[in-house]
């Protein structure tokens, strides 16, 4: 309910520069994975229910039900929202950064948007679509 930009895929900023491609690869396939349990959601419960039993763990049907419909609007956003599934708004992570270091009292700054985006020739791409300043890119993000 804060409207936060949560969890996402990161990779070494080393792995990025090997091979974005594959890191690309990688971010598509999640989200394609994502499609597919949207999709298939009693197929979704019932192989996450297997792996579960598979590996001695008890795990409640109904709860990953109810978890799987609350986590499926924080990727996919409804008709006539501004974001788009798997890239990271500027003014949302500026915004999300700033209210932490508030609430918070962070003994650093956050650290800068392009840290968590790749930058650079042929690392990113500009969406048409974006935030009050137009900027978006893509959320696989990377570490230093």
């Amino acid at each position: 309910g804060c409207d936060v930009p949560e969890d996402g895929l990161y990779c070494l900023g080393s792995t990025w520069r090997r091979d974005p491609k594959l890191c690309r690869n990688v971010r598509e396939a999640s989200l394609e994975g994502w499609r597919y349990a949207a999709s298939h959601p009693e197929e979704a419960v019932a192989l996450l229910q297997k792996k579960a039993d598979e590996a001695g763990y008890t795990v409640n049907r109904l709860l990953l039900w109810h978890m799987l419909q609350e986590i499926l609007p924080s990727i996919f956003p409804e008709e006539g929202d501004a974001w788009v599934p798997g890239e990271l708004s500027r003014r949302d992570y500026e915004r999300t950064a700033a209210m932490m270091n508030k609430i918070f009292i962070l003994p650093e700054e956050p650290p800068p948007y392009e840290i968590f985006v790749p930058s650079g020739e042929g690392s990113s791409q500009e969406s048409s679509r974006g935030g009050e300043d137009g900027t978006r890119k893509e959320a696989l993000s990377h570490a230093p």
